[in-house]
């Protein structure tokens, strides 16, 4: 079981200013090495980011109902709960969380598919830089 950070930043808080909350990113995806190598690669790059890893998306759930994210990270291919039914379950119990997808999928699910589901999407596998790219840029977008 992975462990959750006890410190809990206030719902609503923003990630823009030298006040605001640290970012809490959650990262979704079924494959191991995949996670290990992203929360590191996040952790190395943005040291004070507060990064979380679910295997899957009722894993990822079980964390949001605990803890306030800012962003959720997902890949759309896992068992148990995809990120498709991940992504839909937050847009309405979550709505104020940035929706992201990283997945292989990107290109047959297409943007019309994600539409209202995600803010952004990026295909697997994409550069560490690039994904801290894509969320800097959402939580920008959010805090405006």
């Amino acid at each position: 079981m992975l462990s959750v950070d006890p410190t809990v930043a206030p719902r609503g808080a923003t990630c823009n200013s030298a006040t605001a909350a640290i970012p809490r990113i959650l990262l979704v995806d079924d494959e191991p090495s995949i996670l290990r190598s992203l929360a590191r690669a996040f952790r190395a790059l943005r040291p004070s980011w507060h990064v979380r890893v679910a295997e899957n998306g009722s894993e990822a759930l079980c964390h949001l109902e605990r803890v306030p994210y800012d962003a959720v990270v997902t890949d759309l291919e896992m068992p148990v709960l995809d990120g498709i039914g991940l992504l839909q379950r937050m847009r309405s119990e979550h709505p104020k969380v940035i929706r992201l997808v990283h997945s292989s999928r990107i290109e047959t699910d297409g943007p019309e598919r994600l539409g209202s589901l995600a803010q952004g999407a990026l295909a697997k596998p994409a550069h560490p830089d690039r994904l801290i790219q894509l969320i800097e840029s959402a939580l920008a977008q959010q805090a405006a």
